[in-house]
């Protein structure tokens, strides 16, 4: 419990010591207001918008429908649904923001005390060294920043340390049936987080496999049910949710991703555009992303009826993939741009830190802070390059081949799932968003990054400190001597007997 609270005390400082900080929205909350609304869109607009937060918002008649997938939501929906009877309870007569940003962070904040509790090492000492690096890592101002915005990332966060600590807890022997239903639940709260995350399905999906190999093994049939129920649950919500929210976000994305990511990178743009069915027209707005005003578009504007002929009749994702696995040199560019803006804490959110309104309500000219930033002052001094990812990367599953041969298997298969996870996590990003937004777009990479650092730190660095020596053991004092070691001595002579 002196976890949780030491937690729960850095969350707050950070977050509800005045100024208040958080992320101002960029037109992204719009997607997750669930039961609520703008107060004046054109003041907002004007004065708020990706400037400052926004701690109301007045009630609306809540979709009730959206809480059991008619139609589906994301898995933020149910923290807003909560956050929302809060603010009722507590006498407010708008959905209050810092409600939401204290649930959140104490839903946060448990997770991060479960995984505690699970990787708990045996020495007392070790043990307070793993809570401050936890604490450090997971608890750092920038990422805490995040919890007091309607941004999806929170959700994804607790859904990834709540899917990793319920994992290695499930693994244990003799664990109990309720430890399968706690994953089910975590790993469905992170793939349905934002609609980026469905993406980390495949990082759940082995996880969920070596459980079920388990449970197989000790015939348990309430957990094979358990594991057998959540495979087409989880595919039929990512399929179903990526179906209702991904529409015109994905035709958007995909401009992007052309316009801004493979056409600047091709050698030869024209030929580039002529590989993926385009007109030679699309070569004058090169650069140049969805949200532009239309007079600033040379050939086709964007959410016009030739955009639409020109564009998305001619493109896909299927052709973009095809086209980077053709032209592996200039995927490797756009490897390196992106690990170029990794591990960005507090730098680079967006275009930059105006755009996406990195600003306190209380003070409009702070752009930054300072609380509790140790851990993103280490990700600054390190190399900021593709290749050192790969090599971390490696390092990891070098790790996770040493665990196997130690007979630590599961967390071996949870650092693997990360490796997985994160890969998907770097990659997608620019394949199918270009160069727009990037450092936002890998939050998730980077706290998966944060929490491979952590496994390095806690499963690989126990193995390079030096073991002391054991201790000699001392012959107790009265020690029988062997037989075949003991002094000879000269049989006893008989006395004669009386006559």
């Amino acid at each position: 419990m002196s976890f949780f609270f030491t937690g729960m005390a850095v969350f707050c400082a950070i977050i509800f010591t005045a100024p208040l900080l958080g992320v101002a929205n960029q037109n992204d909350f719009s997607r997750v207001m669930y039961g609520m609304r703008y107060d004046d869109w054109t003041y907002y607009y004007q004065n708020l918008f990706s400037k400052h937060l926004q701690l109301e918002y007045p009630f609306t008649p809540f979709p009730h429908g959206r809480l059991f997938g008619f139609p589906p939501a994301v898995s933020e929906i149910y923290f807003i649904y909560a956050a929302r009877i809060l603010s009722k309870l507590f006498g407010f007569a708008k959905f209050q923001l810092p409600i939401y940003a204290a649930l959140t962070g104490t839903v946060y904040v448990g997770a991060l005390s479960f995984l505690y509790r699970v990787v708990l090492p045996r020495k007392k000492p070790l043990r307070i060294l793993v809570g401050v690096i936890l604490l450090l890592i997971f608890l750092d101002g920038y990422t805490v920043m995040w919890f007091n915005s309607l941004y999806g990332e929170p959700i994804v966060f607790i859904g990834i340390i709540l899917t990793a600590a319920s994992f290695l807890f499930a693994a244990r022997r003799n664990s109990p049936r309720y430890s399968y239903v706690l994953f089910a639940v975590s790993s469905l709260i992170m793939i349905g987080g934002k609609l980026q995350a469905i993406e980390l399905f495949a990082a759940a999906a082995p996880l969920a496999l070596y459980l079920l190999a388990r449970a197989v093994k000790k015939r348990g049939i309430f957990k094979i049910v358990t594991l057998a129920v959540l495979f087409p649950v989880s595919v039929g919500y990512c399929w179903s949710l990526y179906s209702e929210l991904g529409g015109d976000m994905n035709n958007q994305t995909t401009y992007q991703s052309v316009m801004t990511g493979l056409l600047p990178n091709a050698e030869h743009p024209g030929a580039s555009l002529a590989e993926l069915g385009l007109a030679q027209g699309f070569i004058a707005d090169i650069g140049k992303n969805v949200y532009l005003d239309s007079s600033e578009y040379s050939y086709a504007a964007p959410f016009t009826e030739e955009w639409n002929q020109e564009f998305y009749a001619q493109i896909s994702n299927e052709k973009i993939v095809k086209y980077y696995l053709k032209h592996m040199d200039e995927f490797v560019k756009g490897l390196e741009y992106l690990g170029r803006n990794s591990l960005s804490h507090g730098r680079n959110v967006g275009e930059d830190s105006r755009q996406l309104g990195l600003h306190t309500i209380a003070h409009p000219h702070t752009t930054n802070h300072n609380r509790f930033l140790l851990y993103s002052a280490f990700l600054n001094l390190l190399p900021k390059s593709f290749w050192f990812l790969l090599a971390i990367l490696l390092l990891n599953a070098a790790l996770s081949l040493f665990l196997i041969v130690k007979k630590q298997v599961r967390a071996a298969v949870l650092i693997l799932s990360l490796c997985l996870g994160g890969s998907l996590q770097f990659v997608m990003p620019y394949v199918f968003n270009g160069s727009c937004d990037t450092a936002k777009q890998l939050l998730i990479f980077g706290f998966l990054f944060d929490l491979l650092i952590f496994g390095l730190l806690r499963f690989g660095a126990p193995y390079l400190l030096p073991r002391p020596r054991p201790r000699r053991k001392r012959k107790p004092v009265c020690e029988r001597i062997p037989a075949e070691q003991a002094p000879s001595r000269k049989p006893r002579e008989r006395l004669g007997t009386y006559s």
